[in-house]
């Protein structure tokens, strides 16, 4: 739609006579001179439709010239709107080319000539702006679509080419775009922001970064696109690379046996790590197996193990079969043990030296312990003629009475007891059982029930032959030795034997032979009797 504004028609006249006369009127409007045209960006001059009249009052031949301002690329001819001298009247109607510079103002002088007289007219057409859209960017990767704000992964030491990354730059008008990318995190990578970014050019260009290489693990790189094409029009994007984790050994410390108690770095002392009371001197505890394993893919180095702190010296380590390098899934191990010098808590860090960067090194626990000395206690030791004889000992030595004669009991037999150790030994009484023991008998009347540290005690035992046969008892007494079962016991033995007497024969000699027996059977009577008193009175001795 043409609009316009008034403006005063200039005439030059020369001679007196009527000048020419000029008419403008768009889509059957009249333009006034110094008026207005204004029209949309990319309407065409045909559109609308101009005609510009040209008329004498004197019916001169006439000539018209036109001068137009901002035309170089619109396709309007100056031609158009100007015309040889002719008798007028008549009209020129301009129609070539496109108003597609927006916001611009072209200037229309016409100058109308009847050879004397001159007259001018001017107008202007005032193009609007120009519709701009922005730049358009389409990334994608092998193919596949790459969204505003979306993700790609690479894996460690793969590539940007790889990526087969195209960066298309359009513009609906097919404006000259500049784009300017950026990536993050590219140092040492040899990826270049260069291959990411151009100088304005026609829209319709792809770029192909390609230079570079993932070699820092785990890192994200965000790319950031920014493309301009002159007029306004600007659009971003961007996405972003996730660079897979870089091949590394992951280090775990376990108790025992691989999967087993898990040792966290700067664990404290617990579980196995914690050997508990163990007698100084009495040599190292049972050792600890520590086992080193690998869950990474790469393999870890262990440099070193070793002890610290001020009780290192009383733990044992046997690295003898650890292994240096551990592949990954792998493991090794070595032990640790205690071995105390000294009474008390002792208290030591193991330190293992890796190359896991995803923990510190060196890689600590503590293991601890306890030293003891041995508590005061007693230790029993019986002997019979300076020979030990052992907690249930069977009848040996001088405590098998061999044979006698009935009726002539053996000397007494000593039995020594003495306290070994560094505490009070207390005794009960001993006593003899078994089918024999009447045979045997005790005298522990001179006996200490209580033997201090380094000193000793005795009783005897008699084997009284009282009775022909064959005799075997156990002699037994109470300690408080925690070393050896109480009561301690050993046993005795001993055989009783008769001799037989021959007679002469005669009638004298048996009578003789009669009074013998008469007498033997006396003796023995006598003897069985007191035999039976000895009984009674060391029964009584022993409830006593």
């Amino acid at each position: 739609m043409a609009t316009w504004t008034w403006a005063r028609r200039t005439k030059i006249c020369m001679n007196g006579s009527n000048a020419p006369v000029l008419t403008v009127s768009a889509g059957g409007s009249n333009i006034p001179n110094g008026g207005t045209i204004n029209v949309n960006y990319n309407d065409t001059l045909a559109s609308l439709n101009l005609q510009i009249g040209v008329d004498d009052a004197n019916q001169d031949y006439v000539s018209l010239s036109a001068q137009i301002t901002n035309i170089p690329t619109q396709g309007i001819q100056t031609s158009e709107f100007s015309h040889g001298a002719a008798l007028v009247a008549y009209s020129v109607t301009p129609t070539s080319g496109v108003f597609n510079q927006g916001s611009a103002t072209h200037h229309v002088t016409l100058t109308a000539s009847d050879g004397g007289e001159v007259t001018q007219f001017s107008f202007e057409i005032v193009v609007g702006a120009a519709p701009n859209s922005p730049p358009g960017l389409v990334i994608t990767s092998n193919g596949n679509p790459v969204n505003n704000g979306g993700m790609l992964n690479a894996n460690f030491g793969t590539s940007l080419a790889g990526l087969n990354l195209a960066i298309q730059v359009n513009d609906p008008e097919a404006d000259d775009v500049n784009i300017n990318g950026s990536v993050s995190n590219s140092a040492g990578t040899g990826i270049l922001d260069s291959e990411f970014s151009s100088a304005a050019q026609t829209a319709g260009y792809t770029l192909t970064p390609s230079s570079g290489v993932f070699n820092v693990g785990g890192v994200t790189h965000t790319i950031t696109l920014a493309a301009g094409d002159g007029n306004g029009g600007n659009a971003a994007f961007s996405f972003s690379i996730q660079v897979g984790a870089a091949p590394a050994p992951s280090m775990q410390v376990y108790e025992n046996a691989q999967g087993g108690a898990p040792i966290n770095n700067g664990a404290a002392a617990s579980g196995g790590r914690d050997f508990g009371y163990q007698l100084v001197a009495a040599g190292p505890t049972a050792a600890l197996t520590v086992v080193i394993s690998n869950s990474g893919n790469a393999s870890l180095d262990v440099t070193g193990v070793s002890l610290s702190g001020g009780d290192a010296a009383h733990f044992v380590l046997g690295t003898g079969a650890m292994a240096g390098t551990v592949a990954p899934s792998g493991y090794t191990q070595f032990t640790v043990a205690f071995d105390p010098a000294g009474a008390g808590s002792k208290t030591a860090t193991v330190e293992i030296t890796h190359n896991d960067a995803s923990t510190s090194t060196p890689w600590t626990f503590e293991v601890t312990g306890v030293g003891t000395t041995p508590a005061p206690a007693p230790l029993l030791v019986v002997r019979e003629g300076g020979v030990v004889v052992a907690n249930g000992a069977n009848a040996a030595g001088n405590r098998n009475f061999g044979s006698l004669l009935e009726g002539s009991p053996a000397a007494p037999l000593t039995i020594m007891i003495e306290n070994a150790g560094n505490a009070d030994l207390q005794l009960g009484t001993p006593a003899v059982s078994g089918a024999g023991a009447a045979q045997f008998s005790l005298d522990s009347s001179g006996m200490l029930g209580t033997v201090p540290a380094g000193q000793s005690t005795s009783f005897t035992i008699t084997f009284l032959a009282g009775m022909e046969g064959s005799y075997a008892a156990t002699v037994s007494f109470s300690h408080n030795d925690a070393s050896t079962t109480t009561p301690f016991s050993f046993n005795v033995a001993g055989t009783a034997t008769t001799v037989t007497g021959s007679g002469s024969g005669d009638g004298s000699g048996g009578g003789g032979g009669c009074a013998a027996g008469s007498s033997s059977s006396l003796v023995g009577l006598l003897f069985l009797f007191l035999l039976g008193v000895a009984a009674v009175t060391r029964r009584r001795n022993a409830r006593a």
